[in-house]
C-alpha cells in the first residue's frame, strides 16, 4: 500500500496532531483546572 512505501514521518503526524488540538484541547484544560481552583 502507499502507506508502507512511504516512509511513515511519525513526527510530523504528530506535531499536525498537536495543531489540530493544542489550542483547544489546552484552553479547554486550563478552563477546567481553573474551575477546580474555585
Amino acid at each position: 500500500s502507499l502507506m508502507m512505501r512511504e516512509p511513515f514521518d511519525y513526527t510530523k503526524w504528530q506535531a499536525d496532531l498537536w495543531n489540530d488540538r493544542s489550542v483547544e484541547e489546552i484552553s479547554k484544560m486550563a478552563m477546567e483546572r481553573r474551575a477546580h481552583h474555585r
